[in-house]
């Protein structure tokens, strides 16, 4: 926490009469109505900050409120106390700070920090993005948060950091890749026991040993290979747009250059929970999304309804997904995923098609327009 310490402090000093006495009383009711009432912006920041020492559950709700209030140093303070009680509650009230403007610069390094204390796997690629920062705190957070979630999709983006500039960086890239004990990476992490930083060094002695250990106890293992992080292109890599709950629903929503970035993306992706729905936004082809069901596209755009764009003739290439046929069936979406197989270069990949009209799909290899007749070539009953 000591990335943010400095914005917020830790003392007790100048809190007013009333939130010294709520505080004093463990009184979590009062200090919630300082906290969504007083005028006073210094005084809902010391109200927060009472909740934080506090610690107690029965809080969070007003402190989620208070995350968005109109006060930089409230919302501060406000995060600090969530992630100190250290509810799950709190998680889209941190997601949510990662879109921060440069104003709001120690909301979303403490937030970066939070998400990392609540180890949450949702979180994941969003870390990954703020990993690739220029500003060297908020690498810095995004690495000790990665590997206290210690999921493995973060390894490559982590190997990718032991090049870092600044040495603190790199200390907490090798710590986060021990975490996640992913034995592969010794041979990258080898070369930084001559690193020109002590700590550094000191550091890669201690994740070896570790991985070491790990690949010992587990005689199954390859023999080892570095792994290579990918020379990063611009728009390769899908860019975090926002997180919104919308009654029941959660929506987690990208943006990326093409429709076969979205679908690769959201492969590598996983929903485990209704209700819960991650969507990528493309230039001109739709918006892709993924539930617990599977892959899917959010609705046809008027060109796929347009056959006088096609010049070629695709096939269903396998059985489609019942769920999503029986959903359009009901009429509970105008689209299900289906893998294509393009007339023209024989490129196979998964689009939406409707039932029992024809629609036009554009293979990502070729790019030629092929009309795709279902209800020809899907036989029900």
């Amino acid at each position: 926490m000591s990335v943010v310490r400095k914005w917020f402090g830790g003392g007790r000093g100048g809190d007013t009469l009333n939130v010294r006495a709520l505080r004093s009383s463990g009184n979590i009711d009062g200090l919630s109505r300082v906290l969504h009432d007083a005028q006073d912006p210094q005084e809902r920041r010391q109200a927060a900050m009472a909740l934080k020492d506090l610690d107690d559950p029965a809080a969070v709700p007003s402190l989620i409120e208070a995350s968005r209030d109109e006060d930089w140093e409230v919302r501060l303070a406000a995060v600090a106390a969530l992630d100190a009680i250290g509810d799950n509650r709190a998680f889209d009230a941190f997601y949510d700070r990662l879109t921060s403007g440069p104003e709001e610069y120690p909301v979303f390094l403490a937030s970066v920090i939070a998400l990392g204390n609540l180890r949450d796997r949702t979180a994941v690629h969003a870390l990954i993005q703020v990993l690739e920062s220029s500003d060297v705190n908020a690498r810095s957070a995004a690495a000790e948060a990665l590997g206290k979630i210690g999921d493995g999709k973060a390894v490559t983006p982590l190997v990718h950091r032991l090049g870092d500039d600044d040495a603190f960086v790199r200390q907490l890239a090798v710590g986060a890749l021990a975490a996640i004990q992913d034995p592969t990476v010794l041979p990258n992490l080898r070369p930084l026991l001559e690193d020109e930083d002590e700590k550094v060094r000191e550091r890669t002695l201690q994740a070896v040993e570790k991985l070491t250990s790990v690949q010992t106890n587990d005689p199954s293992q390859p023999p080892l290979e570095p792994t290579t992080p990918p020379e990063k292109e611009e728009g390769t890599s899908p860019t975090f747009l926002r997180r919104e709950t919308k009654g029941k629903n959660t929506y987690e929503t990208y943006r990326a250059g093409s429709a076969e970035e979205a679908r690769v993306f959201l492969h590598g992706q996983e929903v485990d929970k209704p209700f819960h729905y991650i969507q990528v936004e493309t230039p001109d082809q739709g918006v892709w999304g993924l539930d617990k069901e599977g892959l899917y596209l959010v609705r046809l755009l008027d060109w796929q309804l347009n056959l006088g764009l096609a010049v070629c003739e695709g096939t269903i290439a396998a059985k489609p997904n019942l769920f999503g046929l029986q959903n359009v069936l009901h009429g509970g979406a105008d689209n299900f995923l289906a893998q294509i197989r393009c007339g023209r270069c024989g490129k196979e990949w998964d689009d939406g098609i409707r039932y029992p009209d024809p629609t036009v799909v554009r293979c990502p290899a070729c790019e030629a327009h092929n009309t795709v007749d279902a209800g020809r070539q899907i036989q029900l009953g």
